[in-house]
C-alpha cells in the first residue's frame, strides 16, 4: 500500500521554569494508506504529542512531516486548519462534544465549517449515529448520555468529512472494559468499511489485538515496530 503520511527526524522539547523535557527524540515513521497502527508505551512517552505533530495540531522544534509528499510545515496556520477539516479525523479520550448541542448537532457542526447546508449536514448526521447505533439518540444532549455513548458521537463527528486518516487519542481511556471493548470493535469495523487509515494511541495493550502494526514508545523514541 502507498504511504500516505510520514515525519522524519521529529524532536519537541516544552521548557518549564525548572528544566527542559525533551518529549520527541529524532522519531521517523511512515503509515500506509488504510493501515491501522497502535502506539503504545508508558505514561509520558511522547505518544500524545507525536499523534498532535502528525495531525498538524502541533509542530516539532525540528523534523518534517508529509502528507502524500506534500510538506504540512510548509502550510499556514489557516491552510492546516483546512487541511485537518478535509482530511483528518479526531477521537480523543475526552469526548469534547458541545453540551448545549444535540447528538446530530454535534456530529453535524463539522460538515458546517465546510459549508455545507444544515439540512444536508443533519441528514449525514443521522446516518453515521446511525453507524455507532446512535440513531435513537440522535437528539440527545451530551449530558443525557453515558460515557460510551458520547464517545460513540464524538466518533461519528470524526467520521463527518470522510476524512482518510483517523486518530484516535487514549480512546478508551476514560471506559470501564466492557464500553472499551465495544469502542474498539466500532473503530475496527468503521476503518474496515470505510478504508481508513487508523493511528490509535494508548497504554491499554488490549488495543494491540484490533490487528494492524504495533509501535512501543519510551523515553521519546520508537523502541519497536511490527
Amino acid at each position: 500500500m502507498p504511504t500516505i503520511l510520514k515525519c522524519e527526524n521529529i524532536f519537541k522539547t516544552y521548557h518549564t521554569e525548572e528544566k527542559i523535557i525533551e518529549v520527541l527524540r529524532g522519531v521517523t515513521l511512515e503509515l500506509e494508506e488504510s493501515q491501522t497502527t497502535v502506539v503504545v508505551g508508558a505514561s509520558g512517552a511522547g505518544k500524545s504529542t507525536f499523534l498532535h505533530i502528525l495531525s498538524g495540531l502541533d509542530e516539532p522544534d525540528k523534523g518534517k512531516v508529509f502528507y502524500m509528499n506534500e510538506d504540512l510545515l510548509k502550510k499556514s496556520d489557516e491552510e492546516i486548519s483546512a487541511f485537518r477539516n478535509q482530511n483528518i479525523g479526531f477521537v480523543f479520550q475526552f469526548h469534547y462534544l458541545l453540551p448545549e448541542f444535540t447528538a446530530e448537532e454535534n456530529v453535524a457542526l463539522p460538515m458546517l465549517v465546510q459549508n455545507i447546508s444544515f439540512s444536508k449536514a443533519i441528514e449525514r448526521a443521522r446516518v453515521l449515529l446511525k453507524e455507532v447505533n446512535l440513531e435513537e439518540r440522535a437528539s440527545h444532549k451530551p449530558a443525557e448520555l453515558s460515557g460510551g455513548e458520547q464517545q460513540r458521537v464524538a466518533i461519528a463527528r470524526a467520521l463527518a468529512n470522510n476524512p482518510k486518516i483517523l486518530f484516535a487519542d487514549e480512546p478508551t481511556g476514560n471506559l470501564d472494559s466492557d464500553t472499551s471493548k465495544l469502542i474498539e470493535n466500532l473503530l475496527v469495523k468503521l476503518r474496515e468499511k470505510y478504508g481508513l487509515t487508523l493511528l490509535i494511541v494508548t497504554h491499554n495493550d488490549e488495543l494491540k489485538k484490533i490487528g494492524g502494526r504495533v509501535i512501543t514508545m519510551k523515553d521519546g523514541k520508537i523502541i519497536e515496530s511490527n
